[in-house]
């Protein structure tokens, strides 16, 4: 290494030199022609050591760019640092000499044509031919030497230049002619270099595009995940689902309106239609009808269709934030990934938590500002939960000034109070598409067979069926699932006559066929009507299955009492449906909203102790033999897990939700099955989100499932309420049931400022952080709470009731003496300085009524309230400044 460094020296002071030169070469004025052949050679010859400088770094450069044609053997050594045995360094070892005769020449030449003082500064030619000659001869040399240096192998470049310095004399020609005698070989590696060049050059393509195709399969990764991450709510499937129902062009009536026209091209009065219609018109597939339209339309790139379903049956997952993940998801699926969703998903990720709904706003307000026109289609609203319906209005205006929103839903009053200045265009079922539907209905199945031929019985049946219908599709679906049961058109022609012109008797009618079609399918289908009504949420396909097959008392499920998903829906006459667009696979539903309200208004005379049964069934299914396996760590848990889902399908839904089902079970039933399930290793295996590494106990799952009444009992009969892994209070406080905590403070052996053991909570600072109210102020009116008590950071219940604004919760700690208003976390900061720099305007006013409160604490950074507040809020700053004791 030092060797290469002394050459690489050596050259660096003969390109200084040679530039200094050239310098006085060109400032020689009145010289001779010799000058301007000296100034060229020079000039040369700094090129040449310029070339040759970067041959000589330690450092690895890219094959095949070396400035001169090498042989290979010296090419591939250039790819790695210098040895002390490179056979290239050894080379250049050779040139050593050569250079420092060189820097005396150009010593000399640097001598003889600089001025004598650094007053003159007139340059002067001093030499005469000969001496330009003789000069103009060395460098000549020089330069050969280096030539061949670059050219030739060690052993003949070696050889040379020791015959060349043992003879100084010798001709420059001669050296040339030794060059020209390699030309072949030079030539030959030339050819092999470029060959080689253009090898590596295919190379580079491949690995270009290798890589490109890598890049593209992880943004497609990246684009994948975060789809998958913002919800599972999939309104596009159900668009399309919804559009192939479509029967020819109905519906094609309400494109063509005036009021209609003027929402999509922006000269309506206001940017909201709403379009209320009868239950059972078709609202839904119109309004994936217009969907469709106005993705068809001539738009430019800066215009978004968006849509939201809403479904009675999906409301626990149908939340205004869920639904406004929804509507990012559908922008990520048609123009990709923007650096704020991305920033979004990745800051989500790394503090485990969802999207605020506060940030769900501004991103995707942030979103659809690049956008001209933004549609969004809002079917169904009166299917989404009655508290929160303005609220998802509200939230979808204030998305931006660029939002056309559609509405459907029935004719409600309270919706319509939210519509009364908005644009109104009502949906009906048009005649000819009553028509259409009808002939579409009387073309398929059974019913076609029966007619087949009968002009006049086809006709009046479209007369009958469309008059009957009243403009609902759904009746007619209704009328003709009915007529299809005839056995000859004498029969059909007087169920004709009878066909019910309300949806209510239309239902009566149904059930009444479903219960004559046989015991074992009536008794079927009046079970599935039951699991539809009860649970939970709506089941899927192998969900309800397995549900079904349950023997109640029994062990293991045997395989022999599954039903075919063929009959599960051919039994229901019609009433129920697969919808086949949830990721988490079909789900078996009702075929429409009046479908449920009909089964849900006589749900107890239907139905009675179906709750009970169903209770009954998740214990069943829990306590299966099969599931009893030994847990492991987390990895194999899940592994565990995903198997058991595969093969157990309603495992998890009774884990989840039996105890909804079990209020009307007796306490006896219930403590012997957490008795029971506590012996169980599943229960380990299906509860590690709660942290358990050992076997839990019946209080433990008492308190977990908010059951009151069976905590009570288990506490009486003598169960140590402290032997529980996680400490009851937290998990009583996780699920805000505030008459358990009441209930577990009254108990001697609970500790009430026990920590949990992951951020070192108190209970109280969980409840505060958490936002519960009523427990906070029941913890508080504890004389035993420690209500300074610090977390693993530092913070204090006031520190998190600031942090988290929760303005009441401040209120009530700032009432109590014992509350220390300067507390200071582990970064030395206090509520106040976080309320400055969060701009809580109530919650400072409220500290600095206080006469301990120090507005003047500096953080670990040295900065005050006023600092952070400055960055905020103006209002803060001025309240600030006007205290007395304010530093500025």
């Amino acid at each position: 290494m030092a060797e290469a460094l002394g050459i690489a020296s050596s050259i660096t002071a003969l390109i200084e030199a040679s530039t200094a030169v050239i310098g006085y070469l060109k400032a020689v004025k009145d010289a001779p022609k010799e000058r301007k052949t000296l100034l060229a050679e020079i000039s040369d010859l700094k090129d040449s050591l310029l070339k040759v400088k970067p041959l000589t770094a330690p450092l690895s450069v890219p094959p095949f760019t070396v400035p001169f044609i090498v042989p290979l053997t010296l090419t591939l050594s250039l790819t790695r640092p210098a040895l002390a045995d490179d056979p290239w360094l050894a080379t250049m070892q050779t040139l050593s000499k050569p250079f420092a005769r060189l820097t005396v020449l150009l010593n000399d030449l640097q001598k003889e044509l600089e001025p004598a003082s650094s007053g003159k500064k007139r340059f002067l030619w001093k030499f005469e031919k000969e001496n330009v000659e003789d000069a103009l001869k060395e460098i000549e040399r020089i330069k050969s030497l280096m030539v061949v240096a670059v050219q030739r192998d060690h052993v003949a470049l070696s050889h040379t230049i020791q015959e060349m310095l043992d003879s100084v004399d010798t001709k420059v020609d001669d050296v040339l002619e030794s060059t020209h005698r390699n030309g072949e070989v030079t030539s030959r590696v030339e050819t092999k270099v470029k060959e080689i060049g253009g090898q590596v050059g295919h190379i580079i393509d491949d690995v270009s595009r290798i890589q490109s195709r890598a890049q593209e399969a992880q943004d497609e990764e990246m684009l994948m995940c975060i789809i998958t991450w913002l919800t599972d709510l999939n309104f596009k499937s159900v668009q399309a689902e919804k559009l192939s129902q479509r029967v020819g062009d109905t519906g094609r009536w309400f494109l063509e309106l005036e009021p209609f026209k003027k929402w999509v091209d922006g000269s309506a009065a206001s940017s909201c239609l709403w379009c209320p219609g009868n239950p059972g018109v078709g609202k839904t597939i119109l309004a994936s009808v217009i969907i469709d339209y106005l993705q068809f339309l001539d738009h430019e790139k800066t215009t978004l269709i968006l849509s939201i379903f809403c479904d009675y049956q999906s409301a626990v997952t149908q939340t205004i934030p869920n639904l406004l993940c929804s509507l990012l998801k559908q922008l990520v699926q048609d123009h990709g990934l923007s650096d704020s969703i991305t920033s979004l998903y990745k800051w989500c990720l790394r503090n485990q938590m969802r999207p605020s709904l506060d940030t769900l706003i501004k991103t995707l307000s942030q979103e659809l500002e690049s956008f001209c026109h933004v549609y969004i289609v809002l079917d169904a609203l009166d299917e989404f939960t009655d508290d929160n319906q303005e609220e998802l209005i509200n939230t979808t205006r204030s998305l931006g000034n660029n939002i056309h929103l559609l509405v459907t839903s029935r004719e409600i009053p309270k919706i319509r109070l939210l519509f009364k200045d908005e644009t109104r265009l009502d949906i009906r079922a048009a005649a000819a598409d009553i028509n259409t539907f009808v002939m579409s209905k009387l073309s398929q199945g059974d019913i076609a067979n029966l007619i087949n031929g009968d002009d006049n019985l086809h006709e009046m049946i479209l007369t009958g069926v469309a008059e009957k219908a009243r403009g609902m599709f759904l009746l007619v679906s209704l009328h003709i699932d009915s007529l299809a049961q005839s056995t000859n058109r004498k029969i059909l022609q007087d169920a004709l006559k009878e066909l019910p012109d309300n949806m209510k008797n239309a239902y009566d009618e149904t059930m009444e066929r479903v219960k004559h079609q046989g015991k074992h399918k009536s008794v079927l289908a009046s079970r599935i009507f039951g699991w539809i009504v009860f649970a939970r949420y709506p089941l899927t396909m192998l969900e309800l299955q397995h549900a079904l097959a349950v023997e109640l008392g029994t062990t293991t499920l045997n395989p022999d009492n599954l039903c075919s998903k063929d009959l599960l829906g051919s039994v229901c006459g019609g009433l129920v449906v697969i919808d086949q667009t949830r990721q988490d696979g079909d789900i078996v539903r009702f075929v429409h909203y009046t479908t449920q309200e009909y089964f849900m208004s006589q749900k107890d005379s239907l139905f009675p102790q179906f709750q009970e049964t169903i209770a009954r069934t998740c214990l069943t299914y829990m306590l299966f033999n099969d599931l009893d396996i030994e847990r492991q760590n987390k990895n194999t848990n899940n592994l565990i897990r995903s198997a058991w889902h595969a093969k157990y399908p309603f495992l998890h839904y009774s884990f989840e939700h039996w105890r909804y089902h079990a209020s009307e079970l007796p306490e006896e039933e219930i403590i012997a099955f957490l008795d029971s399930a506590c012996d169980k290793k599943v229960v380990k295996i299906f509860h590690t989100e709660i942290g358990l590494t050992k076997m839990p106990v019946p209080l433990h799952f008492a308190v977990q499932y908010d059951l009151l009444n069976i905590t009570k009992v288990l506490l009486n009969r003598g169960d140590d309420p402290c032997q529980c892994e996680t400490p009851l209070l937290f998990t009583a406080i996780n699920n805000g049931n505030l008459e358990i905590v009441k209930l577990l403070l009254n108990q001697n052996e609970i500790d009430s400022n026990t920590w949990n053991s992951g951020k070192q909570w108190t209970p109280l600072s969980y409840a505060v952080e958490r936002k519960f109210t009523q427990i906070v102020e029941i913890l508080l009116q504890w004389d035993k709470v420690d209500v300074n008590c610090k977390d693993s950071t530092g913070h204090t219940p006031l520190s998190y009731a600031v942090y988290s604004r929760s303005t009441q919760i401040v209120e009530m700690l700032l009432q109590l003496d014992q509350v220390d208003v300067n507390c200071k976390d582990s970064t030395e900061r206090t509520p106040l300085s976080y309320a400055a720099e969060r701009g809580f305007i109530q919650i400072v006013k409220m500290l600095l009524q206080l006469d301990q409160v120090d507005v003047n604490f500096k953080d670990s950074t040295g900065r005050t309230p006023l600092s952070y507040a400055a960055e905020r809020s103006t209002q803060i700053v001025e309240m600030l400044l006007k205290l007395d004791k304010i530093d500025v």
